[in-house]
């Protein structure tokens, strides 16, 4: 497999945007649940607390005393040693930004695994299917900076 092309090709199987939207909207779904959002809420929105952060000045930085991360701050003598960007946020009061679906697609489980890696909306199991959350629209699929990256990886061997 030589180009995203083929890569996406083979990963990425059908837009299912259409179907999402009108199982949200019918109320019909399950007995259990008004719609498809109450039972699957993580392939509709997520927080984006890296977003956030970085809008406020702070910025990852590799620690020197090995693959830990710190948070530099804008006021240089404030550096945070955080696990995640969620945990900078919390402990900074920063509200998260909402990030929303505006696609939805069907993906091979190989995909999924990284997407989710990479904190992509994903849920394996709505009723046997695969989807994603998609947070852009109206380009090609391969353009997305997340498929790109995976895709790198991919050809690296590290994927």
């Amino acid at each position: 497999m030589k180009t995203i092309e083929k890569f996406v090709e083979l990963h990425i199987v059908q837009n299912v945007t259409r179907l999402i939207s009108d199982l949200s909207n019918a109320g019909l779904y399950h007995k259990s649940a008004s719609s498809i959002c109450e039972l699957h809420p993580e392939i509709f929105c997520k927080d984006n607390y890296q977003d956030a952060a970085e809008d406020a000045g702070w910025e990852e930085h590799l620690s020197l005393l090995g693959d830990n991360f710190y948070y530099k701050s804008p006021d240089p003598d404030d550096n945070q040693y955080c696990d995640t960007w969620q945990e900078l946020c919390e402990s900074q009061g920063i509200d998260p930004y909402q990030e929303e679906a505006l696609e939805h697609w069907i993906v091979s489980d190989w995909l999924a695994d990284r997407l989710l890696a990479k904190d992509e909306m994903v849920s394996k199991d709505v009723h046997g299917l695969i989807i994603w959350g998609r947070t852009t629209s109206g380009q090609a699929v391969k353009m997305d900076d997340v498929i790109q990256g995976i895709y790198e990886k991919f050809l690296e061997g590290r994927g």
